[in-house]
């Protein structure tokens, strides 16, 4: 799959897509106060940009997509609109209840996307006899809330075509550290961790319980069962520092965690080092996957 240089336009384009959805969240045309759900959604379009950077360089229209746990499905929503051709699931697991009702209202407020439609289908459902194959299968921050990962990647590279690809963004816990909660994971040790922080978790049990852990050893252990080659992407930990610096709610949701550290990794030199950090001892983790040539 040759890498597209057109794809800027698409990146400036979502801002304007979602001006109208966002402003009236902020209440300027409603008039009312945010609410939970209107936060969680503005934390789920900002979440579907940094899928759309993750995956812009791949973007070709004549090709076919998946996305894998599209959430609300801002992004595959957007996509649609432009006039990719995107398929989108997203099986409703424990810890996302809310998610149904965010969706409704996210694509109701969507004429541009025509008649997209977000299957509810696990990865482990995927077949080549009924989906097809793909140029491109994706995911943004979800491996880690899948059970059975080693099958889901199955599914996954049945699905994907002999010269395809797929791009996957999510946590790395062998750096032991949980984004979602923004707590350490003490001594690479989940039991140990719910104990410490247990009431913190037990707010959010469904959400902790959804969690596998994944590393960047077990994704690299998986590729090479199913044959895939593998590259971990660089500078994802510096890429996370000025995330923090330039996306407010980015930064709110991690102010208990790693955002207290933003200021003090913001120097050119804490910079330069991260740009250069082992790949696979930074997280989040970003990985590309390919068939091997026959």
């Amino acid at each position: 799959m040759t890498l597209q240089t057109h794809v800027t336009v698409e990146v400036d384009d979502f801002d304007v897509f979602f001006a109208p959805l966002l402003k009236e969240i902020d209440g300027e045309v409603s008039g009312a106060l945010r609410s939970d759900s209107d936060g969680d959604l503005v934390t789920y379009i900002a979440e579907a940009k940094v899928g759309l950077n993750l995956i812009a360089p791949y973007l070709n229209k004549t090709t076919r997509i998946l996305e894998i746990g599209s959430g609300v499905g801002a992004l595959s929503a957007f996509l649609k609109s432009k006039g990719y051709n995107i398929k989108a699931i997203e099986p409703i697991g424990e810890g996302f209840a809310h998610m149904a009702a965010l969706q409704s209202r996210l694509l109701g407020c969507m004429q541009d996307a025509g008649d997209f439609e977000i299957e509810d289908k696990s990865c482990d459902q995927l077949s080549r006899a009924q989906d097809g194959e793909f140029d491109l299968i994706f995911s943004v921050n979800v491996l880690e809330h899948i059970d059975d990962l080693d099958g889901a990647l199955s599914s996954m590279t049945d699905v994907l075509k002999a010269d395809g690809v797929m791009v996957h963004l999510c946590p790395n816990y062998r750096i032991p550290y949980e984004p979602h909660f923004g707590i350490p994971i003490l001594l690479w040790s989940s039991g140990l961790t719910a104990r410490v922080f247990r009431s913190q978790i037990n707010a959010r049990r469904a959400l902790w319980n959804s969690l596998n852990f994944v590393t960047s050893g077990r994704i690299r252990r998986i590729s090479q069962r199913l044959n895939l080659t593998i590259r971990f992407e660089d500078g994802v930990m510096a890429d996370t520092v000025r995330r923090l610096r330039t996306d407010p709610v980015f930064e709110a949701r991690h102010a208990q965690g790693i955002g207290k550290f933003s200021t003090l990794a913001s120097s050119r030199v804490a910079e330069a080092v991260l740009e250069r950090w082992p790949a696979t001892w930074a997280t989040p983790m970003k990985f590309t996957m390919r068939k091997k040539s026959p």
